[in-house]
């Protein structure tokens, strides 16, 4: 939807494995964060559910999804995995926490002290028994990788009031009039364009450039793609 002088997307990095050692370090700072009631006791629907701990399982344990969907705020931290991931839930109008530097440990104290659902690439991440908000992304498809976090929250979110942020840092965006910002566009946007957003955070000037019809017919793509109708987007 907006254009700005800064590229779109960022190259993601190298991401590694937790290993046990690893996961005993990250206990060892959040020991307030193992349940002293059984998790099931709260949600009796779960009982026979079981949080798998075998390597290379494709899926997301059911009580950890269960207890995603019962979340009241839709608010991302996102792994280094996900970065392309992060803007465009930004571009949604979700608030999404993103740093190409970010350790397991920051994701998850993150997660527990902001009540932010963190979303991963990381298997062995993603079934710590640490976190209580957690997704598993497993397409490797930026598309498909939407649907998965939207048909998760679809439940939770009036869609129809998100406003964009903006994409490199978060921010909240606000409109500004044209003759603020006409030293800091370039002429021929100046000359086809009247409206102006600039990001409370990093003061980035963005507008509607011409590849906004691609941006929104690919967000109605998704929308549809997933049951969700009469979305104003």
């Amino acid at each position: 939807m907006f254009q700005g002088r800064s590229s779109f997307f960022e190259l993601l990095l190298p991401y590694f494995f937790m290993n046990k050692e690893k996961t005993t370090q990250i206990a060892k700072h959040f020991p307030e964060a193992k349940p002293k009631v059984p998790i099931a006791k709260h949600f009796p629907e779960a009982k026979q559910e079981v949080l798998k701990s075998k390597a290379g399982s494709a899926n997301l344990p059911k009580l950890r999804s269960n207890f995603l969907r019962r979340s009241r705020k839709c608010q991302f931290v996102v792994d280094v995995m996900l970065g392309s991931l992060s803007r465009w839930l930004r571009i949604l109008g979700f608030d999404t926490l993103y740093r190409n530097d970010y350790k397991d440990i920051d994701l998850i104290k993150i997660s527990l002290q902001e009540e932010r659902i963190l979303l991963t690439r990381d298997h062995a991440l993603a079934r710590s028994k640490l976190l209580r908000k957690v997704l598993l992304i497993k397409s490797e498809n930026i598309k498909e990788q939407i649907k998965e976090v939207i048909s998760s929250i679809k439940e939770e979110v009036n869609f129809s009031k998100l406003k964009p942020r903006c994409p490199i840092c978060n921010g909240e965006m606000q409109k500004i009039d044209k003759l603020k910002v006409n030293s800091e566009i370039p002429d021929y946007v100046n000359m086809t364009n009247q409206q102006f957003f600039k990001c409370k955070e990093c003061g980035k000037v963005y507008w509607n450039g011409t590849h906004k019809n691609s941006i929104e017919q690919f967000k109605k793509e998704i929308f549809k793609e997933i049951g969700l109708k009469g979305i104003d987007i």
